[in-house]
């Protein structure tokens, strides 16, 4: 719409990965309809990195409407035998009592996490910068795991059909696989920081989708973002004024795989090892405990809960 210089007759516009449209360029096309124009917008993360408001002042929606939940589509998938909604997704970190070495930040090596978790599978891999991403592809290359890097700004058809023809394992990149494309995904290894949950959520999204013989979604997050309470399936509260998204109530604290380090919510076993798990307690809180040692005859949990 930009190239052609004017906008096409319309009484609605509709508009995909709305979250967008409260930046200026998105937001310029559709203040040229005139306030009269009904705007629809579609995003599975309706909420902005910059705290830019979808709402009065911003991309200026007037209400958010839920059809459904992404706890509801794994339902659907499970009802539909895995023809529709989103796949299940297991979650890996670092096993809560191996110490974070990394300068990095990450607590395992991603290489070797991928070797150890999901050897084989196809993965998408997120990573901070163009260069570490073109490093980490010819590292996974090195270990026989065929890789290829792609980023925005240039062409990546021939790259991007490799992959769907599974002639690459892996796909490596920074943010121009976030949205937008679609493949036969079984792993997302998010290796870089992630600043907000829809940001997160769009990129295990890449994994969720359901597929022939697809069972579900592994997710590698060295980072540790899932202990921030951004487990995907459970509910949350969205607004249009630029505050992040929160879940809609109390969640208990995640626990975690001594042995393989699945994190999921209390009262699972590890679906993986099939092991009771543990309660996951934070790195400062570990810290205090091992500082405070036999001196504090409290259990751990409940030295937890002295500590917040």
């Amino acid at each position: 719409i930009r190239a052609m210089g004017s906008a096409p007759d319309a009484n609605v516009v509709i508009t995909d990965e709305c979250h967008h449209d409260g930046a200026l360029n998105r937001k310029t096309i559709c203040d040229s309809y005139g306030p009269n124009i009904i705007v629809v917008g579609f995003t599975a993360s309706p909420e902005r990195g910059d705290g830019v408001s979808l709402g009065e002042g911003g991309a200026g929606y007037q209400r958010i409407l839920t059809p459904i939940t992404i706890a509801e589509l794994q339902a659907l998938w499970h009802a539909s035998n895995g023809r529709e909604g989103l796949v299940p997704i297991h979650t890996y970190s670092t096993p809560t009592l191996k110490p974070r070495t990394k300068a990095d930040g990450w607590c395992e090596d991603p290489l070797l996490m991928y070797q150890r978790l999901c050897s084989g599978s196809q993965m998408v891999a997120f990573w901070d910068t163009v260069e570490q991403s073109e490093r980490e592809a010819a590292r996974f290359n090195a270990a026989g795991i065929s890789s290829v890097s792609v980023k925005g700004g240039v062409d990546r058809t021939v790259e991007l059909a490799r992959f769907d023809a599974r002639e690459f394992k892996v796909i490596h990149n920074v943010g121009c696989l976030t949205e937008g494309w679609d493949s036969y995904v079984e792993t997302v290894g998010v290796f870089c920081g992630v600043s907000f949950f829809g940001a997160w959520l769009q990129r295990i999204g890449r994994g969720a989708r359901p597929a022939k013989g697809k069972t579900h979604c592994t997710v590698l997050d060295p980072f540790g973002h899932i202990f921030k309470g951004w487990s995907v399936d459970i509910p949350r509260a969205w607004t249009l004024d630029g505050t992040p998204s929160r879940p809609v109530e109390y969640c208990p604290p995640l626990q975690q795989c001594k042995r393989c380090g699945c994190v999921a919510a209390p009262g699972k076993a590890c679906v993986r090892c099939g092991e009771p798990m543990a309660e996951y307690i934070g790195p400062k809180a570990r810290k205090e405990l091992a500082r405070r040692g036999s001196r504090d005859s409290a259990t751990p949990r409940e030295n937890v809960r002295r500590l917040g």
